[in-house]
């Protein structure tokens, strides 16, 4: 039977009152009629967060509660971690599964920024080094090296969310259903030049396109999707404009010189 308690109804207004789409008076009258084993779930505020499948999750797609909490449980168990009685190594495999896997569990669906990863990876490399009682000053590269080349073995959040993204957009590619049909659509509706300016020169395609999200991680990890031999998605790193004016920059450096004792006028 369903448990009315536990279901809330919200709603955001887009189509019928776009100048003001989360306005709740409309939202409530709107749905006031809804019943679930004949009583009426409470409606949520479409500008607050809900929890879905251990998800936070807006109306609005702000993925900022999502952020927000997963970094903050994070801190949480880190800091117990670091004054707990465990052994480093205990603490490394606590990190490399129970912590590891609460931050990747939102891979598939929040939009994370390069900002946000990073952040997210900083405390995880620094509670590697307190587990082993070395100082700030080591570096983040150490903690990120294989364990057999001298490292820590925390390998990279950025690094394991790209790779998340590639292997979820090819495994969207290959589906021979519904989903493969509307994933490559979406792409090529989505890429239709963008070379001349990149999607991540346009972070708002990002935060509301899953597809295009896969595609530049792969461009950041340097990653062409083939069919049968051939390119059939990519998407550039940088625009053409960049790239032009990184060209510049190095046929500067390497032609123009500066004599001794002249300063660099600005």
């Amino acid at each position: 039977k369903p448990n009315s308690s536990k279901t809330v109804l919200t709603g955001i207004l887009y189509g019928s009152n776009p100048q003001d789409p989360v306005n709740m008076t409309k939202l409530q009258a709107m749905l006031t009629n809804v019943r679930l084993a004949g009583e009426q779930p409470s409606v949520h505020d479409p500008t607050k967060p809900f929890k879905y499948l251990g998800e936070l999750f807006t109306m609005s797609l702000s993925w900022g509660p999502q952020y927000q909490a997963i970094s903050q449980t994070v801190k949480d168990i880190l800091r117990n971690l670091r004054y707990s009685w465990a052994t480093p190594s205990q603490k490394l495999r606590i990190v490399a599964t129970t912590v590891r896997a609460k931050i990747r569990y939102a891979f598939y669906t929040a939009p994370y920024s390069k900002h946000q990863l990073s952040a997210l990876d900083a405390q995880m490399t620094q509670a590697v080094k307190n587990a082993y009682w070395l100082t700030k000053g080591v570096s983040r590269a150490t903690a990120h090296e294989d364990v057999s080349k001298g490292g820590l073995g925390c390998h990279s959040v950025l690094v394991e969310y790209n790779a998340t993204q590639v292997q979820r957009l090819i495994w969207a590619l290959n589906d021979t259903g519904l989903l493969g049909r509307m994933t490559r659509a979406s792409l090529h509706t989505a890429t239709a030049g963008i070379d001349q300016v990149t999607a991540s020169a346009h972070p708002i395609l990002l935060r509301y396109n899953l597809r295009l999200r896969q595609l530049a991680a792969a461009a950041a990890l340097n990653l062409e999707i083939h069919k049968d031999g051939q390119c059939t998605h990519w998407i550039v790193a940088e625009s053409r404009s960049t790239q032009q004016i990184l060209a510049l920059k190095r046929m500067h450096a390497q032609y123009h010189t500066y004599l001794p004792g002249v300063k660099r006028m600005v």
